[in-house]
């Protein structure tokens, strides 16, 4: 087994090192010289009350690139890098929240300052909620405590209804929502079993806007135990379907009926009179007329005539031959 001593520099060493645990509110702010090459903190904030969360709120002033900040509990755990660290990060749970700071590196970079805040709060609640909508009528939905930050651990579900023959157009004109963490799922009926119309999450600039092909949606709103975005702003607006659409459809579908039958019977009557035309070709090559007439040599002549069965202006077909 090997073991290796290091040297830490006092102004390393923190303060606070794996010895404390804090509970209410209160505030730390832990400077880290630019001497520092290896540095490893942790704290923990405890709730003591089931009607209440903890929350955490950290900033890394001058991050270096290899600097991590650790935040767990019961149910979560989450790692913010260099890019998030500069940015302020909050945390929420109902359980203990620990955290740890590392810190390892070659070179020397500026001195950096590690802020931390952290409060009880309020749970938040997001009961289900059913809205009736009537043709024309609009409603705004929004995240809960818009424009400020949402709450974290969060299950909304909003079901809106419009009378049968409507659907609702949805339009999200503002949407700031934790990528990857957290989402807006809408869907087209009142069950996430239906068809998904649309799903949000992170920074929308553009206002998205879609129609339903039923009368019911559903929002669902589902947040988890970080996060500082401010949510979501949207509309649900009621529409009935054109009628003159619906009227267009229909005569469509009769006219098309109707060239239908009128080809079909032509159809049937070119059919018809070619099938009598050949019958009556037919007849006649079956049943020549035949006649005799008197010859100049004292016998008789037989007459054979066919009369044509598709030309009319046609001469008769005669066929003569003398009996002897």
């Amino acid at each position: 087994m090997n073991l290796t001593r290091m040297n830490v520099l006092e102004e390393c060493v923190c303060s606070v090192y794996d010895s404390k645990v804090f509970e209410t509110n209160g505030k730390l702010t832990i400077p880290i010289s630019s001497r520092c090459h290896l540095m490893h903190c942790h704290w923990k904030f405890s709730n003591n009350r089931y009607d209440k969360l903890i929350s955490v709120t950290f900033k890394l002033e001058n991050p270096y690139k290899t600097d991590l900040i650790y935040m767990y509990s019961d149910n979560m755990m989450e790692e913010y890098g260099y890019g998030e660290l500069s940015h302020v990060r909050q945390v929420t749970s109902p359980s203990a929240i620990s955290m740890t700071f590392s810190r390892m590196k070659l070179f020397a970079t500026p001195n950096a300052t590690l802020k931390i805040s952290w409060e009880q709060i309020e749970r938040c609640l997001c009961p289900d909620e059913s809205f009736y909508l009537t043709d024309g009528k609009s409603l705004v939905i929004t995240s809960p405590h818009w424009p400020q930050q949402y709450c974290s651990m969060l299950l909304c579900r909003h079901t809106f209804f419009a009378p049968k023959g409507h659907f609702l157009e949805v339009v999200i004109d503002n949407a700031d929502i934790e990528r990857y963490h957290d989402y807006l799922k809408i869907y087209d009926g009142n069950s996430t079993t239906d068809p998904l119309l649309m799903k949000v999450s992170g920074l929308s600039e553009k206002v998205i806007q879609f129609n339903s092909t039923q009368n019911t949606v559903m929002f669902v709103f589902h947040t988890d135990e970080s996060g500082n975005n401010k949510g979501y702003h949207a509309n649900v607006i009621c529409h009935a379907y054109p009628s003159t659409s619906k009227g267009s459809f229909v005569f469509i579908i009769v006219l098309l009926a109707l060239v239908v039958a009128i080809v079909s019977v032509g159809v049937a009557y070119v059919v018809h009179r070619k099938k009598a035309q050949n019958n009556h070709q037919y007849q006649s090559m079956n049943n020549p007329t035949v006649s005799y007439s008197a010859s100049g040599t004292g016998g008789a002549a037989l007459n054979v005539a066919f009369e044509p069965g598709n030309n009319e202006n046609a001469n008769t077909t005669e066929l003569e031959t003398e009996l002897l």
